[in-house]
């Protein structure tokens, strides 16, 4: 398929992505600047138009609609949760099919008991290893699923397609890997944390600003070693588990006819320039993977392998589920466009189509999160990034191509620059 290497996610948060995915839309129009509920109708969804025209949907995983005391059931946006293998929300109190299962397995336990050295704090910075059989971990679980729910599939005779979403809670904290995998990572194997001058202030933030060691769900501090690297080794450990189950559900897909498109929903700080979790500006935080496979038997203009480098967004998965399915875009209810674009940019939905051109940079913000500082709105073109914290009103500007880890603040370096992106950022919220 096709890898596009400048992938973002303008809100770096659970439920604003989702409501991105469901939508196709920018998080101004679907409005969840920062976490929140997802709404429970919208005009148009992915699933809810997948099934308008003819296709079966369904969800493995985390879906993050909220679930409905009342059916026992998670609310669908379109997806069958019903005929679907189940859901797991990764949320603290809430009932879903998942830990259903796990209290079943188990004896009425809790499933946060297979991670009770976190004291069951769901967004704690710390790291472990599994305490339970790793069968009963949420990713195998989410994987099983997702396999059992393809075989079946493959093996009935409705003739109607099919659309499935397969969504893993890891690798959002716990970081908690079995330990076979957590012991396939040395401190050696991490790369350098990234800091710059700029990100002092959070190693001297403290506890009453949510932040250090003593703090199980920090957002920032500068961390003791041996415990940021556990933290880095077990996320590492979460991104390989979720890896050996993709592996397993690829066998079960039929890629002469299937689309397949991975992706996520935010980054994770792990440490970076003082900052732990998600919800920043940096690219450790907003930027994502994106890749589309296309069938086998498809034609394209672009070798297989190719790495695109236009600037991509969570709002271009709808338009690119439906451009494949052969149904129409709402335009201008959504905002994205199909990545299939890539493929053959003559295809009805693509933007060349509408007469206009790819977007050249993309909207990224968020509201207040952990500490009235972290309030900013940014945008970027993969080689440029230019942030506005609002809170503080502080400019800054970061040189991609130069610095990708964005070490140096090259505001005052470039004053010609920060004043093209400012006016662009003007733009933006005309």
């Amino acid at each position: 398929g096709v890898e596009f290497v400048n992938a973002r996610a303008s809100v770096p948060s659970c439920t604003p992505a989702r409501a991105t995915l469901l939508t196709g839309q920018s998080p101004w129009k679907h409005g969840l600047l920062g976490y929140g509920e997802i709404a429970k109708d919208y005009a148009y969804t992915m699933p809810g138009l997948m099934h308008e025209a003819g296709y079966e949907n369904f969800v493995v995983g985390k879906n993050h609609f909220g679930w409905n005391e009342t059916t026992n059931e998670g609310y669908g946006h379109g997806y069958d949760v019903v005929s679907s293998e189940g859901i797991y929300e990764g949320l603290l109190k809430v009932v879903d099919d998942y830990r259903q299962w796990y209290r079943d397995e188990n004896g009425g336990k809790d499933a946060e008991t297979a991670w009770s050295a976190l004291e069951g704090k769901m967004n704690t910075w710390r790291g472990i290893s599994y305490e339970n059989d790793e069968y009963y971990h949420p990713t195998a679980w989410t994987g099983r699923r997702a396999v059992a729910l393809l075989q079946r599939l493959r093996s009935k005779s409705s003739g109607k397609p099919w659309f499935v979403k397969v969504s893993f809670h890891r690798p959002h904290s716990p970081y908690d890997p079995p330990q076979r995998i957590l012991n396939q990572y040395s401190d050696d194997d991490l790369p350098p944390v990234a800091h710059g001058a700029w990100s002092d202030k959070y190693a001297a933030f403290s506890a009453k600003q949510g932040c250090g060691p003593t703090q199980p769900q920090a957002w920032c501090g500068k961390m003791p070693t041996g415990e940021m690297n556990l933290a880095r080794r077990a996320y590492w450990g979460c991104v390989r588990h979720v890896d050996e189950q993709i592996g397993e559900i690829m066998k079960e897909v039929d890629t002469a006819n299937t689309v397949v498109i991975w992706t996520a929903d935010h980054g994770d700080a792990q440490g970076d320039h003082n900052l732990w979790r998600k919800g920043y500006p940096y690219d450790m935080s907003v930027k994502i993977p994106m890749t589309v496979r296309w069938p086998d038997s498809w034609d394209s203009v672009m070798p297989r392998g190719t790495k695109d480098t236009r600037v991509v967004e969570l709002r271009d998965v709808m338009p690119t589920v439906l451009d494949a399915a052969g149904i129409t875009v709402p335009y201008p209810f959504v905002d994205g466009d199909s990545l299939l674009c890539a493929t053959d940019p003559t295809r009805q939905n693509c933007p060349a189509a509408r007469g206009v051109a790819w977007r050249e940079y993309v909207d990224l913000e968020h509201t207040t999160v952990y500490h009235w500082s972290n309030h900013w709105s940014a945008l970027t073109d993969g080689k440029w990034k230019f942030i506005w914290h609002a809170a503080e009103a502080k400019e800054a500007l970061f040189d991609l191509a130069a610095d990708p880890h964005e070490k140096v603040n090259v505001s005052e370096r470039y004053p010609e620059e920060v004043a093209r992106w400012r006016g662009r950022m003007v733009k933006q919220f005309e």
